[in-house]
């Protein structure tokens, strides 16, 4: 028995009907390949939002950190450690030639008369240079020393700047030696 022709109720439609949104002939590909263009961009889009805030995000805390680093910094300790480490540049020049000044000074040492006193030794390295001031018991004890000092084969050039006789009975004097 059909119900359908009996004009009883009829809960199975008799008939399909399909249902279009856009009846364009033609265009249904066209608008589906735009629609699944327009996620793509819109997911992109999306995803580029995310990792710039991602990024703005990391950039504003490793700023935080170096702003918190930086108020952490005592300045006066980093002063203090540049001015060392300047000291140190000059010592390690002056620990370098000294091998070469000490052997200059090993070689005048050994020609120094017994009766000579030094009273004060000024040395130059840049000009290679060595200025004493020195006292002795009488002027043949200064020709002895300086006979002496002229045959250090190291000296280039060997000069008495001053002489002078002391109330004590010596004698002061000054040489300049050039290496």
């Amino acid at each position: 028995m059909d119900m359908s022709t009996d004009g009883g109720l009829q809960f199975l439609p008799s008939q399909h009907r399909s249902l279009s949104v856009i009846s364009l002939p033609g265009s249904s590909g066209l608008l589906r390949f735009s629609f699944v263009v327009i996620f793509v961009l819109a997911g992109y889009y999306g995803a580029l939002l995310y990792f710039t805030n991602s990024a703005e995000q990391r950039i504003v805390a490793i700023d935080n950190e170096l702003r918190a680093i930086q108020k952490e910094r005592d300045r006066a300790m980093e002063g203090k450690l540049l001015n060392v480490s300047q000291q140190l540049s000059t010592v390690r020049t002056l620990l370098n030639s000294h091998v070469v000044w000490s052997d200059v000074f090993m070689q005048i040492q050994r020609t120094i008369e017994p009766s000579v006193t030094f009273t004060s030794l000024d040395a130059d390295t840049a000009q290679k240079r060595y200025l004493f001031h020195a006292t002795a018991d009488s002027y043949a004890i200064v020709a002895k020393q300086l006979a002496s000092l002229y045959h250090v084969p190291i000296i280039k050039d060997l000069s008495l700047s001053r002489v002078q006789a002391l109330n004590s009975g010596g004698v002061e004097f000054t040489v300049d030696i050039k290496l």
